[in-house]
């Protein structure tokens, strides 16, 4: 699957949910006198009340030295032209305007070695850095003026990582020296972590497979893969539920500078923290949006569509990794594609949960379902079902215990065979293999379940879900032994499945 635009639109949608939520101060928008909020910061900077220590302060020191990151967009960064920009790019702007006082910015030096400069006392601010104990030794935290979110990105191919806790026989790279690194050399001394010195170098270890897992704040990560043109990366699920906090960071020597950045920030008025947000995160959102695939639909296609707004689709409870049910949501490849396919098309899904595969069928022929995922194509479902062309193969498996297995069908004559009822096996045994005994159960961990409680001789599956179900479970004592051959090359093929009264939207999908 072209995993590029599916990765980036999840992210999107984090991101979307992410920032209806936040709840930052955000500082300094345009710095020109043709800003009508030019006027207000006048009004604002009379409103500093300043100490005779501060005053003093500042009468001494014309100038600060700030070290910015180069590609932490839109937060703090050098853009396209060169220039240094981004949220704490604004906030110095209104800084330095308010105290009076020239903000000298150096680039061009990592993140671990704008630490080191910050430990030496060559730079004096770091404009957007993560709160830590081990940071405050060398720097003193101004109140946070934002909140963001940590994610695990992982190959959109990789189906084996939901969290964190995923991650332990897995190699995961983070950016050297951010918090991330210590948090989990401290709380997972285990882990197989390694570093890279920008966001951009972690995110090629793991589109190389040098690293199965990056772990990197949702904004900045998006960006960054659009700007690389990466394929392939998804984010996965937030590392905690409470997201780090963003300051700025003064040097220990100067608890004034400090004192005088959080009068400042406290100064802007509302309107103007609200308009650095919207600014910046439209920009964001704009960089990282990638363009919708077009896709040339008849007219009768495209009234179809108008008319159809929403189209009913089965969900399976306990189909990984293709289809299933977990944390709230759909999940699953099948759920991906066909999330994408209605993107495309600009129709909405509305997902059937809870039925069993043979239920699902009855809704369909019914009318009350209109799409299935992930369905073999047999000449009994061709009566009331239209295929797409197929988007993945799954071999069929015979899976037994690790004592006594059966390497194909014949092998199991006068043996019980488990499988999923409604699962096209049942009319394949009961016409080409009357010679087995048939066990219809409810699902494909139901059949595993019962070869091992000796309730099955064998159980038939398509192998990726075996293998996930096995693993998940921890079943143990039980086997892959053989392959499914009845002479068929199509039973492997996964096809979306359409209610035959709808030609128009088969074709649809079909061109999408």
């Amino acid at each position: 699957m072209n995993t590029l635009y599916k990765s980036l639109t999840i992210a999107i949608l984090v991101i979307s949910t992410f920032i209806s939520g936040i709840n930052v101060d955000l500082a300094g928008a345009q710095n020109t006198s043709a800003d009508p909020a030019a006027s207000r910061r006048l009004a604002a900077k009379e409103q500093i009340s300043l100490t005779d220590v501060e005053k003093r302060w500042l009468n001494a020191h014309s100038k600060i030295v700030v070290g910015g990151e180069t590609d932490w967009a839109p937060f703090d960064f050098v853009d396209e032209t060169g220039k240094y920009a981004g949220i704490a790019n604004d906030y110095l702007k209104v800084i330095g305007e308010k105290l009076g006082i020239e903000v000298e910015i150096i680039t061009g030096p990592s993140w671990d070695e704008l630490l080191s400069m910050m430990r030496r006392k060559e730079i004096d601010v770091l404009p957007a850095i993560y709160h830590s104990e081990e940071r405050e030794s060398f720097v003193h935290f101004t109140s946070p003026y934002l909140k963001i979110t940590e994610f695990i990105f992982a190959r959109s191919d990789v189906q084996t990582i939901s969290s964190l806790a995923d991650l332990k026989d897995k190699t995961t790279v983070v950016v050297k020296g951010y918090t991330i690194e210590s948090y989990l050399r401290s709380n997972y001394p285990n882990y197989d972590l390694i570093t890279a010195p920008t966001i951009q170098d972690a995110l090629k270890k793991l589109i190389t497979g040098e690293a199965d897992a990056f772990i990197g704040d949702i904004i900045s990560t998006a960006y960054n893969i659009k700007e690389l043109t990466l394929v392939g990366i998804k984010p996965i699920a937030s590392v905690t539920d409470e997201g780090p906090t963003v300051h700025m960071a003064v040097r220990k020597d100067w608890p004034v500078l400090r004192n005088l950045i959080d009068k400042t920030l406290k100064a802007i008025p509302k309107g103007e923290h609200n308009a650095i947000k919207n600014h910046w995160i439209s920009f964001a959102e704009k960089k990282i949006e990638p363009s919708r695939p077009e896709v040339s639909l008849t007219a009768e296609e495209q009234n179809w569509v108008k008319q159809h707004p929403v189209i009913r689709v089965h969900n399976e409870k306990d189909w990984p990794p293709f289809n299933y049910f977990e944390y709230g949501s759909p999940r699953g490849l099948s759920i991906d594609y066909m999330d994408l396919l209605a993107d495309i098309l600009g129709i909405e899904v509305e997902y059937v949960t809870g039925p069993s595969w043979k239920e699902f069928l009855g809704l369909i022929k019914r009318k009350e379902l209109d799409v299935m995922l992930n369905i073999v194509k047999t000449e009994d479902r061709m009566k009331y079902l239209l295929y797409t062309e197929p988007y993945i193969k799954n071999p069929n498996t015979i899976v037994s215990s690790q004592e006594h297995p059966y390497e194909t069908l014949q092998a199991l004559f006068g043996k019980t065979v488990a499988f999923p009822k409604g699962f096209f096996y049942e009319k394949v045994l009961t016409k080409s293999f009357p010679q087995i005994k048939r066990l219809p159960v409810e699902d494909v961990l139901a059949s595993l379940k019962a070869v091992s409680f000796g309730k099955a001789d064998a159980a038939l599956g398509e192998e990726a879900v075996v293998r996930t179900l096995i693993k998940k479970n921890l079943l143990s004592g039980l086997r892959i032994s053989g392959e499914v051959d009845i002479g068929d090359p199509d039973l492997p093929n996964l096809r979306l499945g359409v209610r035959d009264d709808w030609p128009l939207l088969q074709s649809a999908l079909m061109k999408a």
